[in-house]
């Protein structure tokens, strides 16, 4: 196993970069092996068993290494939990395992969110004046997307379609004699719903147009049917800004809490671990359009129309 040495953790929008020092396993440890957190084990059976169950194909190396990054965080908040919990620490070695690291991690993670406070007025009304396209300028977006299930190895003959494509039923006709699958639904998204980078997308499309978005499930293609503005004013908008803003407050305060321990821990994991996994370990809901386009349709979309 190929690994990386690094002398600090880094964050890029939660990009995690740590030391590793797995050159001085042996090659049968390290196919045993996948990570390393202050001499705590991940073992590479563990993360194959919880792959499964998520059911995702095990030698998907996207998956592979976003889980194992995801289980690196558990156990150092886990360890945490137990050096800072009185009489904790007296834990039979047969619960190490998954459901251990997961429990103890977010035990740890209330202890760290539950000083973080709602958000005051002068915060929330300073985050509508800095997000007008969400508020002020607010629209919605009614959308006809399709989530394609083709293998990667097609990805860049999907992209070059997609480009040519002259109307989204040649697209979806093309899919068809292909045999790739995919599932087609119109939804309707307000701009306030949606992550920013999705908005930025949406915004460089004309009515009928056709774009491609990489989402966690493959690739998602949308169609732009049509906008009407729809502003919606700073009293009616805070009941959605507090729950964002507070969110993205609790996720900020887990990151500096990772960023610490990870400076004082000693952590291995293989080269190319992906972005971080903060999001999905903060209690909470995601703002509506961040699950849409990462692969899981919110409760709060409806149909247009409907």
């Amino acid at each position: 196993m190929k690994v990386v040495k690094a002398a600090k953790w880094r964050r890029r929008a939660g990009h995690l970069v740590v030391v590793a020092t797995l050159a001085a396993c042996s090659p049968l440890e390290q196919d045993k092996v996948a990570a390393r957190v202050n001499g705590e084990k991940i073992l590479a059976e563990e993360v194959d068993l919880a792959l499964q169950y998520k059911g995702v194909a095990t030698h998907d190396p996207s998956a592979r290494q976003r889980l194992i990054e995801k289980l690196v965080i558990e156990e150092l908040l886990a360890q945490q939990f137990l050096r800072g919990t009185p009489g904790s620490a007296v834990v039979e070695k047969s619960v190490v395992s998954a459901a251990r690291r997961e429990i103890l991690a977010r035990s740890y993670i209330e202890i760290v969110i539950d000083g973080v406070k709602r958000p005051n007025a002068d915060q929330m009304s300073a985050y509508y004046r800095d997000n007008p396209d969400m508020f002020a300028r607010r629209r919605i977006f009614t959308l006809r997307q399709v989530d394609v299930s083709a293998p990667p190895a097609r990805h860049a003959e999907l992209r070059r379609r997609v480009a040519a494509a002259e109307s989204l039923e040649a697209l979806t006709d093309w899919l068809r004699r292909e045999n790739i699958g995919f599932v087609r639904t119109d939804l309707e998204h307000g701009s306030d719903e949606l992550d920013a980078n999705v908005l930025a997308q949406l915004d460089g499309l004309k009515k009928g147009e056709v774009g491609l978005v990489d989402t966690s499930a493959g690739l998602r293609v949308i169609q732009l049917l049509r906008t009407l503005a729809a502003p919606i004013d700073e009293r009616a908008a805070w009941p959605s800004i507090e729950q964002r803003l507070w969110r993205e407050m609790r996720v900020a305060a887990v990151e500096a809490e990772v960023r610490r321990l990870s400076a004082l821990a000693a952590i291995s994991i293989p080269e190319g671990a992906p972005r971080g996994a903060m999001q999905a370990l903060v209690p909470g809901p995601d703002p509506p359009l961040v699950r849409q386009f990462t692969g899981g349709p919110p409760a709060s979309v409806k149909a247009p129309g409907g």
